[in-house]
């Protein structure tokens, strides 16, 4: 096992370290700001407040998933559900 393997998935059973995933899309988050910037000389700068939120809606929504399989599922390493799979597998937790 790698040393940056931190957590255990409970969907997958795998040890990894997991990715960092935003909900929501890049893409809407582009357009979001294309029709506010378009529209914020009609709307006095007001449609750029809606864009700014939408990006820290996006940036605040952000959670830990397992970089194999995308499961939420995720426990750390040493926690005693990994630790019972790992020792009935035979695997080191270390």
């Amino acid at each position: 096992m790698n040393s940056n393997e931190t957590h255990f998935c409970t969907v997958c059973h795998s040890t990894m370290k997991p990715k960092k995933k935003y909900k929501g899309s890049f893409a809407t988050e582009i357009v979001v700001w294309l029709v506010c910037l378009l529209l914020a000389p009609f709307t006095f700068g007001i449609s750029l407040l809606i864009a700014i939120f939408f990006s820290a809606s996006r940036q605040f929504s952000k959670s830990l998933v397992c970089s194999v399989c995308d499961s939420l599922n995720i426990v750390p390493k040493g926690s005693p559900a990994a630790r019972s799979y790992l020792d009935k597998t035979n695997l080191s937790t270390n």
